[in-house]
């Protein structure tokens, strides 16, 4: 009762702070001139096909059990102008329409796609702060520099993401908080030199490139003064994971020393090399997931992750 008591209260008045859509045998949708806030949980198509206009609308969130392939045709300046927050994971975007760079008020950008390339033009969203892209490729080919957007707080993708080479430094980078998860390839000095305020980053790949020093030395990561959370993701296809195991971790006095919840994965390192991750003295939680360590015995020593409150272990045989 309560529930249904806040839905009809929050549509009534001239500011229509909530439009519910409902779907039958046909479309029903609403007055939507004036809707400042809509969500969409069903007949996602069927919506679209209706040719909304919806010039005040701010954020949009899309809901589905199912996951929908479409072209966001929907996206566009004329229906939906000022919009500032678009939440749209359950959507498959088969691509991007050009019309959808001209919302210039997008704040928050989230969808899934198969794209394994994030054109450049995305980066006339000016006012961007946070840029989530989930997709069904291992790789992300991002075709514009992410450190540019001087309002960017948080870039994330579930692939290995290749970045355009960082340019001068400036005042991009600046409030970026969160990155990953990019590849090894991309950690660069001139990357850490512009978002030298991380406190979350996740790098996928061919970790021994970094953690061996073959591109860039892991004490860079050091200097990332704020960094407290730390995901490393070991991605050597099409070679075997086992084939493209770690020898050895860092030394301990190599890893940031803010550092507070580290993330394993496909590492398949030997559990001796426990010894340098209990020595990190402000670890809190430590996640070891897809055979990030393999072997039968772990053997612990005394004095060791004096601060750890989570240990997350799965997937060692």
């Amino acid at each position: 009762m309560l529930h249904k008591f806040c839905k009809t209260e929050a549509g009534k008045g001239t500011k229509s702070f909530l439009i519910e859509i409902k779907f039958n045998d046909g479309v029903i949708v609403p007055q939507l001139s004036k809707t400042r806030r809509l969500s969409i949980r069903s007949n996602i198509p069927s919506f679209i096909s209706s040719k909304p206009l919806c010039p005040h609308t701010r954020p949009l969130f899309v809901f589905s059990e199912d996951q929908e392939c479409l072209f966001i045709e929907l996206i566009s300046p004329e229906a939906f102008k000022l919009l500032r927050v678009l939440d749209a994971k359950r959507i498959i975007f088969l691509h991007i329409d050009s019309d959808m760079y001209y919302l210039l008020h997008m704040r928050y950008f989230a969808l899934s796609s198969s794209m394994s390339v994030l054109p450049a033009h995305l980066s006339k969203l000016c006012n961007i702060q946070t840029l989530l892209v989930n997709t069904t490729s291992r790789t992300l080919d991002v075709k514009l520099d992410v450190l540019e957007f001087t309002q960017l707080r948080h870039f994330k993708t579930n692939a290995s993401a290749n970045l355009y080479k960082v340019g001068k430094p400036g005042k991009g980078g600046e409030k970026i908080r969160s990155l990953g998860t990019i590849s090894p390839e991309s950690c660069t000095k001139e990357l850490f030199n512009r978002s030298r305020n991380l406190k979350k980053m996740g790098i996928r790949g061919k970790l021994s490139l970094l953690l061996e020093g073959r591109i860039i030395s892991f004490d860079s990561l050091a200097e990332l003064g704020c960094l407290e959370h730390l995901k490393l993701i070991s991605d050597v296809y099409p070679i075997l994971p086992s084939v493209g195991r770690l020898e050895s971790l860092p030394p301990h006095n190599k890893f940031p020393q803010t550092l507070k919840s580290l993330t394993l994965a496909g590492t398949y390192l030997d559990w001796s090399q426990m010894s340098i991750l209990a020595l990190l003295e402000k670890l809190e939680v430590l996640k070891l997931k897809n055979k990030a360590f393999v072997g039968r015995i772990w053997e612990t020593e005394e004095g060791g992750f004096q601060t750890l409150q989570v240990l997350h272990i799965e997937e060692t045989k």
